[in-house]
């Protein structure tokens, strides 16, 4: 039961546990297992695996939500566009989305259909790229929303994390075959 202001400390100390649960609005987790995570509202989540005197608290004070306009499309990446706007994944909508810091949301569906767009990174070429979890591929979007689509050559790999690397390409995650991907972006 999230209020607007709930603040949880959970304090282990003999066993593991693992909490799930369903948002009822968007909360930050801050951790001394994970970096600092936004959690989505309308989905359910895997909040950590907690350990021998491990600390977490859930914090909602001073969040803003913005509902997406497609209903329990899962958001999942998001990062700082190269246009000043923020773009995101949503996996089961399979769409990548603009949001501007006013709350103003613009949807682009994606070319591959049931790709379950996931991570996404931004490129200093001005682009947006991201990875296609069941559809095996790396997509990039324009900030017009123009898109391209860069199949994997290893079979049903699930792509999942992807990030601009200090070389200038774009590496991600191979999550069902346990490696690591480059494409070059030039």
């Amino acid at each position: 039961m999230l209020g607007n202001k709930w603040k949880s400390v959970v304090h282990l100390l003999h066993m593991e546990m693992v909490y799930y649960y369903k948002m009822s609005q968007n909360v930050e987790i801050v951790s001394n297992l994970r970096p600092r995570k936004i959690l989505a509202e309308g989905s359910t989540h895997r909040l950590s695996t907690l350990t021998f005197g491990r600390t977490f608290s859930l914090f909602t004070s001073g969040i803003t939500t913005f509902p997406l306009p497609t209903q329990s499309s899962s958001p999942g990446g998001i990062t700082a566009g190269p246009d000043g706007n923020l773009w995101f994944t949503e996996e089961l909508g399979n769409q990548v989305g603009r949001i501007t810091l006013a709350g103003k949301i613009t949807e682009f569906p994606v070319p591959t259909a049931n790709s379950q767009p996931f991570g996404i990174t931004a490129r200093p070429d001005g682009n947006l790229w991201f990875t296609e979890f069941d559809g095996n591929a790396i997509g990039r979007i324009t900030p017009s929303g123009s898109f391209s689509t860069f199949g994997i050559p290893t079979a049903n790999s699930r792509p999942d994390g992807i990030t601009a690397g200090p070389d200038g390409n774009v590496w991600f995650t191979e999550e069902n075959v346990s490696k690591i991907g480059r494409i070059t972006t030039q």
